[in-house]
């Protein structure tokens, strides 16, 4: 019912792409609307660099971070928080050093602090461990339409539009050998 009433026919493919994952079980018909107007809304009407359809469906549209993670509530959120500070950015690259930045100033990094369950529970308590601040790292990249995950060191990595690019870093989440 959801899909006749309440979805446009723009939307439809995001939509039933994120419709079919698991993870929706349980979760409420507007939080999967909630991520796929903004995912959509921002790649395809706001921001100046392209992203490949296959990279937006997987790494931006996607809310899924880590596997282990619960939360898919933060588009919104973050959105609202980093979209200003990019909206005139023309590349990828310029955006997460922007993004890095302000979530450094938002975000304390505390090694030994306690795993929390997502993006949104970190964003919220503004302390986070190294795993988690780069799970909100790239949560907050891709709310702002550019295409990221974490890499097989779970380090927060972007599309550049020709390949994958380790973020920039802040000093505090050098790893520690």
């Amino acid at each position: 019912m959801a899909r006749r009433s309440f979805v446009p026919p723009k939307w439809t493919e995001d939509f039933e792409t994120l419709a079919k994952q698991p993870i929706w079980s349980g979760q409420s018909v507007k939080a999967l609307l909630e991520n796929v107007e903004l995912s959509h809304y921002t790649v395809y009407e706001l921001i100046n660099w392209k992203v490949d359809p296959d990279k937006y469906r997987d790494y931006v549209l996607n809310p899924v971070i880590a596997e282990e993670k619960t939360e898919l509530n933060w588009r919104r959120e973050l959105w609202d928080n980093f979209y200003r500070r990019v909206r005139h950015e023309n590349l990828p690259e310029d955006a997460a050093e922007i993004v890095v930045r302000f979530l450094r100033e938002r975000v304390t990094i505390a090694p030994g602090y306690p795993k929390q369950p997502g993006a949104e529970s970190i964003w919220s308590g503004h302390i986070a461990n190294l795993d988690d601040f780069e799970i909100v790292y790239t949560a907050a990249l891709r709310s702002v339409g550019v295409p990221a995950r974490l890499s097989a060191l779970r380090q927060t990595e972007f599309w550049t539009g020709t390949g994958w690019k380790s973020a920039p870093r802040p000093i505090a989440t050098t790893w520690v050998e």
